[in-house]
């Protein structure tokens, strides 16, 4: 039978699995699986095991139609000086440990559905005073960048330009 635990890998803490309800499923004492619940209930799931080929590697059940924001539902609108908005689901917790909870860290889907997933929960964005974009450093996060930032009030938009790693999991 499975188990569902708070189960600390990737860098993060336990404390930040649990305020983000990431859980990893284990079968017979080994972790196979990571599920993150999005808002709209649909959750993204990553395979665990190394030999997985990548495009297998990440799998989706219920619905991402009108999902918004990994994380989202964490944070009140405006309840922070900033939102942080990174492209990976691991990325947005990483961000958050980093940070040390000072900015409401969340995460869209994919580099592919970032201006949907933005334009889903604009208002919720726009409620704060800054926001921070930190998508990874690639060719597809630099489009999402271009994409998202013009969205909001330029004064209100920072790039976090990520020069030594792909992304915030890998700091």
């Amino acid at each position: 039978s499975a188990e569902y635990i708070y189960y600390p890998h990737r860098g993060l803490a336990r404390s930040t699995l649990e305020f983000y309800d990431i859980t990893t499923k284990f079968v017979a004492g080994e972790p196979v699986e990571t599920g993150f619940i999005f808002p709209s209930g649909g959750t993204r799931i990553r395979r665990l095991h190394e030999d997985i080929p990548r495009k297998d590697k990440w799998s989706s059940k219920g619905s991402f139609t009108d999902c918004g924001l990994f994380g989202r539902d964490k944070f009140s609108p405006g309840s922070k000086d900033s939102v942080t908005i990174f492209e990976g689901c691991y990325d947005a917790p990483s961000g958050y440990e980093m940070l040390l909870g000072r900015s409401a860290c969340v995460s869209v889907g994919s580099a592919a559905t970032a201006k949907r997933d933005c334009l889903y929960d604009w208002e919720w964005i726009n409620s704060f005073k800054k926001i921070y974009l930190c998508f990874d450093n690639d060719d597809s996060g630099k489009r999402a960048l271009e994409e998202v930032a013009p969205m909001f009030d330029f004064k209100k938009v920072y790039h976090v330009n990520l020069t030594t790693k792909k992304d915030a999991n890998e700091f």
